[in-house]
């Protein structure tokens, strides 16, 4: 059984967080505690016109393949092409509203109409998260809340100025491994120990992605092949594979043809091979290896899994792709209004 927890999301893009406070200047407040990118806000007073969004906004569904917008196609998953899965996550990528599906909903306690708890319960959203704002009186009330699942977390006013930030990046990969989770049982279908389940690749696609300043990445491959994609659009590889992989990889008989220097730097694990994902152009002929070969390093003490980066590993085609910081982007900063404001931070 998988941990969809422990996981790396099989995506993660900008998003767009829903805000609600009906603190006279609590909107202004979170503002400025949220801050920075990559994340798109909406701030609302009245938590029933926040509602109105959320129950209009039909973003879910047109990011899902049917396979898994339907869950009575679920004991199907093995007949489903895991390439064709993996082909869709990437397809994310080059929709342009994409930065516009909801993750989160952060809300007070004490809010106009309803309560926040109540506000939560009425987000009904797939995998978005709700994240309950202090202060409260009744701490055992979240307690009991959260034990049922009808919050996802809790965050006391003493805390919002340390901790509010490091919560949404949370929520954001809770919202994004539980729409992995799907395609993650189809692989685990194939290859039940696939690197892609371990913590340490998690660590390490989001590290690279923090280093190389990617604010979304997307496996491309099933053998566990990541797009690290920069606000301009500037385009990262990260290659990431196990010992069991380049094992049968190497006993394969396409990679019998390739030249023996290539497999030694395969078996010694000094090298990874970095060919372009199928679909991108053609596959080069083993003959050709040689120049797709990237300098390994191990991710874990014990050497069983290794990773290579790749700068600009393929050109997305601009015609159809549209970096973030080009995806609607007021010009300026604009006062919050008293019910709701689009507000892109730091881009």
């Amino acid at each position: 059984m998988i941990d969809i927890q422990n996981c790396v999301p099989c995506c993660a893009h900008p998003t767009t967080i829903v805000v609600v406070d009906s603190y006279p200047n609590g909107p202004q407040h979170l503002s400025n505690l949220l801050g920075g990118p990559p994340w798109r806000y909406r701030f609302y007073r009245d938590p029933m016109k926040a509602l109105e969004f959320l129950e209009s906004n039909p973003q879910s569904s047109s990011f899902l393949p049917h396979w898994q917008r339907d869950p009575t196609h679920s004991h199907h998953l093995h007949s489903v092409a895991a390439a064709d899965v993996v082909n869709g996550v990437l397809r994310r990528a080059f929709n342009p509203q994409r930065h516009r599906q909801i993750a989160a909903v952060l809300t007070r306690h004490a809010i106009f109409h309803i309560n926040g708890p109540q506000l939560c319960q009425r987000v009904d959203l797939p995998h978005v998260q709700t994240l309950l704002l202090g202060p409260v009186n009744n701490r055992d009330e979240v307690i009991g809340l959260l034990s049922q699942g009808k919050i996802n977390g809790f965050l006391d006013e003493n805390h919002l100025r340390a901790r509010l930030k490091q919560r949404v990046e949370l929520a954001c990969t809770r919202y994004f491994q539980g729409f992995s989770a799907a395609t993650y049982d189809l692989l685990s279908f194939f290859d039940e120990h696939h690197p892609l389940f371990k913590a340490s690749v998690k660590h390490l696609v989001e590290s690279t992605a923090r280093d190389v300043g990617a604010v979304e990445f997307y496996l491309c491959t099933v053998w566990g092949d990541f797009v690290l994609i920069t606000a301009t659009g500037r385009v990262y590889g990260l290659i990431v594979r196990g010992n069991a992989q380049l094992d049968t990889f190497l006993a394969s008989p396409q990679a019998k043809r390739a030249q023996s220097s290539v497999l030694q730097a395969l078996r010694l694990r000094t090298h990874l091979l970095c060919l372009p994902p199928q679909g991108h152009t053609s596959s080069p002929p083993p003959d050709q290896w040689r120049h797709y070969l990237q300098p390994a390093q191990p991710i874990d003490e014990a050497a069983t899994i290794h990773h290579a980066l790749v700068p600009d590993w393929v050109q997305l085609d601009e015609r159809a792709f549209t970096p973030f910081a080009y995806c609607d982007k007021p010009a300026l900063p604009i006062p919050i209004d008293p019910e709701s404001t689009p507000h892109l931070f730091g881009l």
